[in-house]
């Protein structure tokens, strides 16, 4: 219970702050919508192993 009482603090905190400087959240990370998280994950393969794009006829 006291790890929730610590949580809900610092989210208030967090919360107060941003309505007092007047700022939103921006978050460090884009969000990447699914489609382009499987094309992501496809060019890392294909970085890693450059032999898949010969494969499936890439080059």
């Amino acid at each position: 219970m006291e790890e929730f009482k610590n949580y809900t603090q610092k989210l208030a905190i967090f919360v107060i702050k941003m309505a007092i400087k007047d700022t939103r959240y921006i978050n460090p990370e884009s969000y990447l919508f699914l489609d382009q998280k499987r094309k992501l994950g496809l060019v890392k393969r294909i970085q890693k192993h450059p032999d898949i794009c010969r494969e499936i006829n890439l080059v």
